[in-house]
């Protein structure tokens, strides 16, 4: 029976009715909401960190025979299960983050230097000695020593200027 017919009690056949008459009819029997907009029954929620009591079984399970599940793991992909073994080494195995890279840099002293270095991090990487990934963040770390290159080639600069037109102090001040 949907929402839009209803049984007839003279007939016992099935008389259509409107939504909001089936809702009136119901009113009473409907608890609504029980709770005040932005309150509940449990105003301090889930404590943090508590767990599922199956998940605390299973773990109980686990933990008890832990060697046992490792070698039947370690034999059932080892007998060829893929699935198994991807697992393993996806658990065993951490991804490789970060390695060290060695490859020709030349100096950087000036910002005219950099071209000279970022000609070196594209041939490394042409060459399959840098991933791409490399050779960007190796052109960040050359960018980022340009900037810091004129940086201080413009404070040195200005310290030569503010010594050219300092004012010879008199005599009688120290």
């Amino acid at each position: 029976m949907d929402d839009t017919t209803a049984p007839d009690s003279s007939t016992g056949s099935v008389a259509p009715t409107t939504t909001a008459e089936s809702a009136d009819n119901t009113a009473k029997e409907q608890r609504g909401r029980p709770f005040l907009p932005g309150q509940s029954g449990n105003p301090k929620g889930r404590p943090k960190g508590s767990r599922n009591r199956t998940a605390l079984a299973m773990e109980a399970v686990i933990e008890e025979r832990c060697e046992e599940i490792a070698k039947k793991a370690i034999e059932t992909g080892l007998d060829g299960d893929a699935s198994i073994l991807r697992a393993l080494v996806q658990r065993l195995v951490p991804p490789r983050r970060d390695r060290p890279v060695e490859f020709e840099l030349p100096a950087i002293n000036t910002p005219a230097d950099a071209a000279a270095a970022s000609n070196a991090i594209l041939a490394a990487c042409a060459d399959g000695n840098l991933t791409l990934g490399e050779g960007r963040q190796a052109m960040e770390l050359i960018s980022a020593h340009v900037q810091t290159i004129e940086v201080a080639a413009l404070d040195q600069r200005i310290c030569n200027l503010e010594n050219k037109h300092e004012r010879p102090k008199p005599a009688g001040e120290a």
